[in-house]
């Protein structure tokens, strides 16, 4: 598993949205600088390698969505809000990019497994640590993933959002309102220094193995004859 690079300077005064956003940026701009995610979004894989792709996310939000399902942390439950929820739209597009079948045609990868054992892991032995995937995911989705989502039908000539209705969030009807309520819920969450810590620590473990599963997935591109 990728580690982070360097240690944070906490500054007491600083809420838990500002440290989660600046803590973790360094391992955050690694992932998204990877050499899949640029070949991916420059269209120089095909659209076989993008279904792969989409196969390992729903890995995660199987185990991110278990997960939260099973909380029982009322200091959590309003984070934890079901218009995020991405599974059905993920089986959704693989079986629109893949068809049917797409469950026996394409392999969850050992970076997406650890990644998934990871968050199960501290689901159940951390609970609070949890909501650090839950963070790295869905804010993402809701920031970055709707361009994602844009440039994955022009790039793969998708005629609509089938194939990407994992960045598609019909029920949330300002993402910036949503993820403003999210981030002062974050900082009003009623925990002590040492779990605020944790949590950012834990959100640039999950940054690092989103950059495993993305390392594993462009070491595996199958050769084509």
């Amino acid at each position: 598993m990728t580690q982070p690079t360097t240690e944070p300077v906490v500054d007491a005064d600083t809420s838990l949205s500002v440290r989660l956003r600046e803590e973790t940026a360094e391992v955050h701009d690694a992932a998204e600088r990877s050499a899949f995610v640029t070949a991916l979004l420059g269209g120089a894989l095909d659209l076989r390698e993008y279904a792969r792709f989409v196969v390992q996310l729903r890995a995660v939000y199987e185990a991110l969505e278990d997960e939260v399902a099973a909380s029982t942390d009322v200091a959590l439950a309003p984070l934890f809000a079901p218009e995020l929820v991405r599974l059905p739209a993920l089986t959704r597009d693989l079986e629109h990019l893949a068809g049917p079948g797409w469950a026996a045609e394409l392999e969850v990868l050992p970076a997406s497994a650890a990644y998934a054992d990871r968050i199960r892991f501290v689901a159940r032995t951390e609970r609070e640590m949890l909501l650090a995937h839950h963070y790295v995911r869905y804010l993402g989705d809701l920031s970055g993933g709707q361009l994602i989502g844009r440039v994955l039908r022009r790039v793969y000539e998708l005629p609509d959002t089938r194939g990407t209705e994992v960045y598609e969030f019909d029920a949330i009807a300002s993402a910036k309102a949503f993820k403003d309520r999210y981030r002062l819920l974050l900082d009003t969450l009623p925990w002590d220094a040492v779990v605020r810590t944790r949590l950012v620590d834990e959100a640039r473990v999950a940054y690092g193995l989103n950059t495993d599963v993305f390392t594993e997935l462009l070491a595996t591109i199958p050769l084509r004859s």
